[in-house]
């Protein structure tokens, strides 16, 4: 009996596997905004979001939410775009058959209260993201 067998078996089993956790993915990424990301506080973050029937993969310059890994999940709101500032136009977007390419800046204004006044400032994040549709996934992985 030759190894070919067992580990031909091993492959299509896992791709098998992987395919139909990508079908869940994709179904519920219509109905839940998710992402999972480490980030330095005040510095830069990589993040991949599910929204959409999409995969973002992103990176920022600036991260102004809380540092570390982190994992945040909402209700998908369609008024919003996935990648914060997206839409503004600073940024430039390529896309073709749900794929993507990204990359602009986020300007951020921000108001702290000291002692005596309130000093406005603004936070500059350069982003830059890849947008991959999860039926190419799933396609890949039949």
């Amino acid at each position: 009996m030759t190894i070919r067998r067992p580990l031909s078996n091993f492959i299509c089993a896992t791709s098998s596997f992987l395919c139909i956790i990508m079908l869940l993915f994709w179904g519920r990424s219509y109905l839940v905004y998710e992402h999972v990301g480490t980030a330095v506080l005040s510095g830069p973050a990589s993040i991949v979001a599910s929204f959409r029937g999409q995969i973002y993969l992103e990176r920022h310059s600036h991260w102004i939410y809380s540092g570390g890994w982190q994992w945040f999940g909402d209700i998908a709101n369609y008024r919003y775009p996935a990648i914060a500032g997206a839409d503004e136009p600073s940024c430039t977007w390529h896309r073709f058959l749900g794929f993507g390419v990204g990359s602009g800046t986020i300007y951020y204004d921000f108001a702290i209260s000291g002692s005596r006044r309130t000093r406005p400032y603004t936070v500059t994040d350069n982003f830059g993201a890849v947008v991959i549709p999860y039926w190419a996934v799933v396609a890949l992985l039949l």
